[in-house]
């Protein structure tokens, strides 16, 4: 389950990261190693979102060019 007061604080703290990749990081951080599916399921939202997500996350559209993660 997603904690939203940590969510709005990192929100607060990174205003350029939407709230969506924000709790995508937050899955991944705490589903290590799972798939897009199993992180679709865990968030509760569309795998084809989570996919995008990612795909923005890997090549760091959302941080100012600073690719967040490596898949």
């Amino acid at each position: 389950m997603m904690n939203t007061k940590k969510l709005v604080t990192l929100s607060n703290q990174n205003p350029r990261l939407t709230i969506r990749t924000l709790a995508t990081l937050m899955a991944i951080n705490d589903n290590e190693g799972c798939s897009v599916s199993e992180l679709s399921q865990f968030m509760k939202v569309n795998e084809k979102n989570v996919a995008t997500t990612i795909r923005r996350l890997e090549e760091g559209r959302d941080s100012g060019d600073v690719k967040l993660i490596k898949v």
